[in-house]
Order: structure tokens, then C-alpha cells, then sequence
């Protein structure tokens, strides 16, 4: 499942207080949202973004105090990062080919990648409900899968609309420049797609669990283990983990095993409990690489 949305100003703003590939746009706005969390520029990006996005919650928190010369100087921070942004902002050069009359023309187009990534993040769908649809937290059957939320500016809106807050900051006209901030937000992107390797219900089974256990919700961990080991015995049966099925079938009875002392609420077991599932987890993610590089040679 994957969609790409715009995102309303309202759940931005709430997104950023509360959470602190390459996305390629050209002038007209569209988008290759294809990202690489592995990629060193994209990570990069995403490192300064975080921190420009923090000046502007600072500014903002400023001027709901009355700091005027406070949030000024936030929003000057938050500027310098915006300029350092679009100044590296990657050329893209586009080749479009014209048939006519029998003659073929060839165009090179470039253009300038000004969306900058401001969330990029792996949820269960439990916490997305919560985060960003700001539901009840609950632990429902079907909201145990992992999700990865994605959110995009265009650095010209951030720079203009920081311009114009700093301005009315000045003026002290702290009401426009709270608005004129919101405005950063303006054309945001939101993109989200839900993982349904069996591989991920493991993995995010075991971590809805880990943070279930240090909350003391131990049905809810139970509920969750319970979640893995069935992925567990259905990766089992797959003829692509033929040569894994041993270790397989270890992390299973491990994880039966912990799900039974959780019956127990035996106190001392978080401890326990969070170096096992650090372990699994570790083990999940070896075997869910292994399996894709050997996915990505068969196809060379």
C-alpha cells in the first residue's frame, strides 16, 4: 500500500512539535519519491532540515511567550539553514525526444530539486494512528504492521515564509508572524507506505512488544510475540528460507518461550526481555538482508 498525499498545515505544525530517496521535484511540482535513508546527501539533508525545523519551534514558542527578539533570532538561525539547503540543491537533467515527420529531436532539460526531506521515519501503524491521526493509543490486530512516513518541503515556501515572519517579528506584529511561520508548511508532501514482507510483521511484532513490556502491558506484549511467532511459522514454510529453517525454528520456540514468562508478570524480566528482542532483532534484520542481496544478484 503507498500513497502520496498533501499534508493540511494543522497536522504539520502538530507533526513537527511533537517529532524532532532522493525526493526529486522540478518547477511544476512533480515528485520521484523514491528516498534512500542509506544515502549520505539525503541523510545529510534530512540532519539540517531537523535542525532548521527546530529553530522554527523555538521561534514559534517565542513568540507565544512575547520574545520578540528571541524568536528573531530563531527565525535568522532557521534562515541560514533554508540558505544552505537551496544552495545545494542537486541539478537534474531531463532528455525528452520528439518524434516529427520522420526526424527525431532530442531536448536537455535541467532542472533544480528543491524538495528537502523534514520527517523520515518507520512507525508501527499503532503509532502513526496516534502521532499523526492522534487517535487513542490502542493495540488492534491489524494496526501491528510497520509503516515508513515521509514529509517534504519546498525550500523557496520555507525561505519566503521565514522572510516574512522575521519581518513581521520586527514590526511586532507577533500574530501575522506566528501565521507567516505556519507557512513553511505550505505545499508539504506526505508520503507512506506499509511493508508487508513477512520479514517486517517479525520485526515490527518484536518491537511493538520491547516497547509493550516497558510499559508494563504485558497481554499487549503477549498479543504481539504471539503476532511474530505466527510471521515466524509462515516464513518457515516459504521455500526461499529452506537453508534458515533451523535458525527459524529457534526464534520461534524463543519467542514461545518469553511469551509464556510474560504470563508470569514476573517483574524482573523487562531487562531480560529487552537484550532477547534486541538479539531477534538483529537476527531479523541479518536474514531480511541476506535474502535481498541474494534477490539483487539473481537479477544481475
Amino acid at each position: 500500500m503507498f500513497r502520496i498525499r498533501k499534508i493540511s498545515t494543522i497536522t504539520m505544525i502538530g507533526l513537527m512539535m511533537g517529532l524532532s530517496s532522493q525526493a526529486f521535484a522540478n518547477d511544476s511540482g512533480k515528485a520521484n519519491v523514491k528516498m534512500n535513508r542509506n544515502d549520505t546527501f539525503y541523510l545529510q539533508q534530512l540532519n539540517e532540515s531537523s535542525e532548521m525545523l527546530g529553530q522554527v519551534t523555538m521561534a514559534r514558542k517565542a513568540l507565544d511567550l512575547g520574545f520578540n527578539k528571541d524568536a528573531v533570532y530563531h527565525i535568522r538561525q532557521a534562515q541560514d539553514f533554508a540558505i544552505e539547503l537551496k544552495s545545494k540543491s542537486p541539478e537534474l537533467a531531463v532528455a525528452s525526444t520528439l518524434r516529427f515527420n520522420n526526424k527525431v529531436y532530442t531536448f536537455n532539460n535541467k532542472y533544480k530539486d528543491y524538495l528537502i526531506p523534514a520527517v523520515d521515519d518507520l512507525f508501527t501503524l499503532n503509532d502513526y494512528d496516534v502521532k499523526i491521526n492522534h487517535k487513542k493509543p490502542e493495540v488492534v490486530e491489524d494496526d501491528l504492521g510497520i509503516g515508513r512516513f515521509q514529509v517534504k518541503l519546498d525550500v523557496r515556501n520555507v525561505q519566503s515564509a521565514l522572510n516574512e515572519a522575521i519581518s513581521l517579528a520586527q514590526k511586532g506584529n507577533i500574530e501575522k508572524a506566528r501565521i507567516a511561520l505556519n507557512n513553511i508548511y505550505k505545499g508539504a508532501i506526505e508520503d507512506s507506505v506499509v511493508y508487508e514482507d513477512p520479514m517486517w510483521t517479525v520485526n515490527d511484532n518484536l518491537m511493538a512488544s520491547s516497547q509493550l513490556i516497558k510499559e508494563k502491558d504485558y497481554n499487549g506484549a503477549r498479543f504481539a510475540l504471539d503476532k511474530a511467532s505466527f510471521a515466524v511459522k509462515t516464513i518457515e514454510k516459504n521455500n526461499k528460507y529452506t537453508t534458515d529453517t533451523s535458525a527459524l525454528k529457534k526464534l520461534d520456540q524463543e519467542i514461545t518461550d518469553l511469551n509464556e514468562s510474560l504470563r508470569k508478570k514476573d517483574p524482573t524480566i523487562l531487562e531480560r526481555a529487552e537484550d532477547k528482542i534486541s538479539v531477534w532483532l538483529k537476527e531479523v534484520r541479518d536474514l531480511t538482508a541476506k535474502h535481498a542481496a541474494k534477490k539483487h544478484v539473481a537479477k544481475e
